[in-house]
C-alpha cells in the first residue's frame, strides 16, 4: 500500500530569486565536471552547490551544511504555511537529432508529495542495481542537511485516468510559479492544498503499485538513514522521501537510449580493442568480428542516418569511422538462453541485455563512458577517447513495470527518463515537515 501525504515544502523565495531558471540544476548523478562549474558560476545560490558540493569528505558536507542553513536565515528558501502537493508541468521538443521524433512538442505532468518509505517489493519496486559509493555519497548528505534535496521519479498506472482528471482541473489555476531554462523548456507549479483534493489522490495511490524510475540510490540511501535513527517508525519525518510521482501513461513520458562508449585509445600498430571487450584481449578486429559473427549477423552501413533508421530492436556500433548493425542469430538466441536461464523471453530479448550479455559483461564499469548524445558518442572515438561505441534502440517506459513485477534487475543505465525533474523546484525539511 502506498502512502503519500503532502509537506510544507521550502522553495526559493521569488521576491529574492527572481526566477528559478537560474538556480536549479538537473539531479547529481549526470553532472559533468564542467557542468558542475557551470552551475557554480550561473548563480551564487545556485541548488548545486547544495545537491554537489565541491571539495573533498567530510569538508564538503560541511560546507553544504552552512551554505543551507545561511540560505534559510536569509530567507533564500522560505517554507510553505500549508501541507502541500506540487503539480508540475514541463513543455519540450524531443531533444534526439537523429531521430524521426526530432522537433515534436511533449508535455509531461506529474506531482510532488512526499512517499513513506518502505522496502523493495512492497508498495515500491525497481528495476535497476545500485552501487556503494554514490549511495556513501548521498548518505552522507542527507545526515548532514536533514532534507531531501532532489527528488526520486517515480511512476504508477492511471489506466482510468483518475489522477490525470484531477491534475488537470487543477491547471485550469493560476500556477505559482512558471519560467522557461536554457533549453527553451518550460516549467509550471501549481499547489494543491484543497483537503478533499489531497485526500483523493492519497486514496487512488494507495491501491497503486510503484515503479521507481529515477532514484534507486536516493532511496536506499533514505532507507538507511531512516533505520539509523533512534525508535525509528513511521511517524518520524524520515520515514518518508521526496518524490516526483507520474503516470506510465503521460504521452510526455519519453525514455532515452544511453549509448556506451569503450574508453581508450586504439593501439599505434593494430587499432584493436586492448583488454576492454570480452574476449578481445590485442587481437585484430577482424578476429573479434569473426568470433562474434557465431551469434550475429554485421551488416555495413551507409551511414549514421541508416543506422538509426534500422536500428528498431537490434544493436549498432561504430567502429574505426564505419556503423554497423548486429542482429542476434538463432545460436546467439540459444547461447543467451543459457546465459539467463532464469530471465524471461521479454528480458533475453531486450537489446541492452543482449549488450552486456555478450559484449560488456566483463568491462569494468570505470572503462565506460554513458551518453546518450550520439554525436558525443562518435566524437569521443574520433579524438581516441573512446574505442568503440555501442548503440541500440530506446525501451519503452512500460517495460519497467514488466521487469520490477517479475523482480528482473535490468544492466547499470539502461533507463533514461526524459526530461530529468530538475533539483530546486522543491526541498523536504526533515526537520519541519507540516505532515501529521
Amino acid at each position: 500500500m502506498a502512502k503519500i501525504y503532502p509537506f510544507l515544502g521550502l522553495r526559493y523565495n521569488l521576491k529574492k530569486i527572481k526566477s528559478l531558471n537560474r538556480v536549479i540544476c538537473p539531479p547529481y548523478d549526470i553532472i559533468l565536471p564542467e557542468e558542475q562549474k557551470y552551475y557554480y558560476h550561473l548563480h551564487p545560490a545556485n541548488i548545486i552547490r547544495l545537491e554537489l558540493p565541491q571539495g573533498k569528505s567530510p569538508t564538503k558536507y560541511e560546507k553544504a551544511k552552512k551554505i543551507y542553513q545561511d540560505w534559510l536565515r536569509r530567507k533564500i528558501l522560505v517554507q510553505e504555511e500549508k501541507p502541500t502537493f506540487y503539480l508540475y508541468q514541463q513543455d519540450f521538443i524531443y531533444p534526439v537529432i537523429s531521430s524521426p521524433l526530432s522537433g515534436k512538442k511533449f508535455s509531461r505532468t506529474g506531482f510532488f508529495a512526499v512517499l513513506e518509505l518502505t522496502p523493495w517489493g512492497k508498495s515500491i519496486h525497481r528495476h535497476e542495481k545500485t552501487f556503494l559509493k554514490p549511495k556513501l555519497d548521498r548518505l552522507q548528505l542527507l545526515s548532514h542537511l536533514k532534507a531531501n534535496i532532489s527528488p526520486i521519479f517515480v511512476l504508477f498506472s492511471d489506466k482510468e485516468k483518475k489522477i490525470a482528471s484531477l491534475l488537470a482541473q487543477e491547471k485550469r489555476k493560476k500556477p505559482i510559479t512558471q519560467f522557461t531554462d536554457s533549453d527553451g523548456m518550460k516549467h509550471q507549479i501549481w499547489q494543491i492544498t484543497d483537503k478533499e483534493k489531497i485526500s483523493l489522490l492519497q486514496r487512488v495511490l494507495a491501491s497503486k503499485n510503484l515503479y521507481i524510475a529515477d532514484g534507486h540510490h536516493r532511496y536506499e540511501t533514505a532507507l538507511a538513514y531512516f533505520h539509523e535513527q533512534p525508535l525509528a517508525n513511521s511517524h518520524q519525518p524520515s520515514a518518508k522521501i521526496l518524490t516526483y510521482l507520474c503516470p506510465l501513461e503521460e504521452e510526455g513520458l519519453l525514455m532515452l537510449p544511453t549509448y556506451r562508449v569503450i574508453k581508450g585509445k586504439w593501439s599505434d600498430d593494430s587499432r584493436t580493442p586492448n583488454k576492454t571487450l570480452e574476449e578481445v584481449g590485442g587481437r585484430k578486429w577482424e578476429k573479434w568480428k569473426k568470433e562474434k559473427e557465431k551469434y550475429f549477423s554485421f551488416t555495413l552501413l551507409k551511414d549514421k542516418k541508416e543506422m538509426f533508421l534500422q536500428l528498431e530492436e537490434n544493436i549498432a556500433l561504430y567502429f574505426r569511422d564505419k556503423y554497423y548493425l548486429l542482429k542476434l542469430k538463432n545460436e546467439g538466441k540459444e547461447v543467451i538462453k543459457d546465459l539467463l536461464p532464469q530471465s524471461s523471453l521479454t528480458y533475453r530479448q531486450l537489446p541492452v541485455a543482449i549488450l552486456h550479455q555478450f559484449f560488456l559483461k566483463d568491462v569494468e564499469k570505470e572503462d565506460l563512458i554513458y551518453t546518450q548524445n550520439a554525436e558525443e558518442a562518435i566524437k569521443l572515438v574520433n579524438k581516441g577517447k573512446g574505442k568503440i561505441v555501442f548503440f541500440y534502440s530506446s525501451p519503452k517506459a512500460n517495460i519497467l513495470k514488466t521487469f520490477a513485477q517479475t523482480g528482473e534487475i535490468m544492466p547499470e543505465k539502461s533507463t533514461y527518463f526524459y526530461p530529468k525533474v530538475p533539483t530546486g523546484l522543491v526541498i523536504y525539511s526533515l526537520e519541519n515537515t507540516g505532515i501529521n
